[in-house]
């Protein structure tokens, strides 16, 4: 339980077994979304090795999704003030919360660093996407 806050003296666990629905979720729509403050800091794509032309094309419709999803089902919701949520956005603009991660070195930071993260000089909903001409020079090379 490393970065998170536990505010009983001795824990006791109790281990429970949550099964979900499997669905085949298409990974140019996921994202992951940081939090501090109870302030959404930045948004990355999840899958940071392509590059998706609909990212860059739909950038302002997707913040702003994710910004009034969080704002109407996660924010001043969840017990930490600083956490990791990832989410997946459908082809109708829909929103679903997939999981939440501890802020912190545990959990991936994508295409952030976790000193941008954690610095005072916070992203300010910064959203971070994989560079549309590093991929194509990366592709380039590739072949």
């Amino acid at each position: 339980f490393i970065h998170c806050t536990d505010d009983s003296p001795d824990p006791c666990i109790e281990y429970e077994l949550v099964l979900r629905k499997w669905c085949e979720l298409i990974p140019g729509a996921e994202f992951r979304c940081f939090v501090k403050e109870n302030k959404l800091i930045g948004i990355s794509q999840r899958d940071y090795t392509q590059y998706y032309d609909h990212i860059s094309k739909q950038k302002e419709e997707i913040c702003r999704c994710i910004q009034d999803f969080f704002k109407k089902h996660i924010q001043y919701k969840f017990l930490d003030e600083d956490f990791v949520f990832d989410i997946y956005r459908d082809s109708r603009g829909k929103v679903w919360l997939i999981d939440f991660n501890p802020f912190g070195e545990v959990t991936d930071s994508l295409l952030f660093t976790w000193e941008e993260l954690i610095s005072e000089n916070n992203l300010n909903g910064d959203f971070s996407e994989v560079d549309a001409q590093e991929q194509k020079r990366n592709q380039q090379e590739d072949d």
